[in-house]
């Protein structure tokens, strides 16, 4: 949350295991090039309390984390954090007050996890309508942003670097 108290979530993802558990009280969690948008490390500056929800695809229960939080650059850290043979640009430590598994009530309710329950319609999100007022550039923006996504896919294959 920001210092008046506005919160930001922030999504993470690597393969599993990708954060890292120092011990019962520590855990450290990569950041990695994203959309360039740094509001939740902005956050993290002006205040440094988090909260995190792990979520693994397939099951139903979540694990809810609650601490506070401290950015770090060490060298040594980021390498430990590597993915697909590129280090962390930066890692979060976080210093866990409490954490709790969740009950699978909501994802049960909503059949998260079951494919039969998904709209055949893909929902196809413009971010250009967003930052633009003009259709060309919208669609350019879009364009860009799918261009990006593409590359991001085949380096978590094993095709290339992330962008």
């Amino acid at each position: 949350a920001d210092r008046s108290g506005l919160p930001f979530v922030s999504p993470k993802g690597d393969p599993p295991g990708f954060t890292h558990v120092v011990d019962q009280k520590t855990l450290l969690i990569p950041d990695r090039p994203g959309n360039r948008l740094l509001m939740g490390l902005q956050n993290i500056v002006e205040n440094p309390q988090i909260g995190l929800i792990f979520v693994i695809p397939g099951t139903d229960t979540t694990l809810r984390v609650s601490g506070s939080v401290q950015l770090t650059r060490d060298p040594k850290i980021l390498s430990q954090l590597a993915a697909r043979g590129q280090p962390a640009t930066l890692a979060l430590r976080v210093s866990v007050r409490y954490a709790f598994f969740h009950c699978a009530k909501a994802y049960l309710r909503s059949k998260l996890w079951d494919p039969q329950s998904w709209s055949k319609e893909q929902q196809k999100v413009s971010f250009g309508i967003y930052f633009s007022t003009s259709q060309d550039e919208a669609q350019q923006i879009d364009t860009s942003i799918n261009d990006r996504y593409r590359q991001v896919k085949k380096a978590v294959n094993g095709h290339g670097t992330e962008p």
